[in-house]
């Protein structure tokens, strides 16, 4: 199985080692000293070992655009670069949100708009729940309207997210 960047996946787990020579357990890159009076072998001492991070991708101390693979054990040789993230928003999946999801308000979810997107959200789908009650019709001209002007306020709506984050 292929992990990230094309490397190979570790998929095995390395078991804990016995040093026998100073009587140490090791276990990934915490040790723990028994005091065995056998020559360092187990019997019927239990090691404790430290609560370890569950196995995945973490960032490389030493190199932050690098990320290593943990495989609940110890650290393994595997690397990979850690995907940029943009955090600017585009036009283009703001219109694209629009015209796909319009109805779910999601262009100003995926601008941060969460306040108008949830009072969209209220508007026009009370104005369908409420339509046989002969209320729901002005809701959703009300609807209709805030998405005409969502549609032509989203360039600005776009560069208003850029410049907070």
């Amino acid at each position: 199985m292929l992990g990230l960047g094309g490397r190979p996946h570790p998929t095995h787990r390395a078991g804990s080692k016995i040093e026998r020579g100073d009587s140490q357990v090791v276990r990934g890159e915490a040790a723990v000293r028994l005091a065995s009076s056998n020559g360092g072998t187990m019997g019927k001492e239990a090691a404790v070992t430290p609560d370890l991070p569950p196995e995945g991708w973490y960032t490389r101390p030493d190199d932050s655009t690098l990320n290593r693979w943990w495989d609940g054990d110890v650290w393994t040789e595997y690397t990979t670069p850690k995907a940029a993230v943009s955090a600017e928003k585009s036009n283009r999946i703001a219109y694209l949100y629009f015209w796909l999801l319009g109805g779910f308000s999601a262009h100003n979810f995926y601008l941060g708009r969460t306040g108008p997107a949830l009072g969209f959200l209220a508007l026009y789908w009370g104005g369908w729940v409420l339509t046989p009650f002969g209320v729901g019709l002005a809701l959703l001209a009300g609807a209709v309207i805030w998405l005409v002007r969502d549609l032509l306020a989203i360039r600005r709506y776009v560069s208003a997210a850029n410049a907070t984050s």
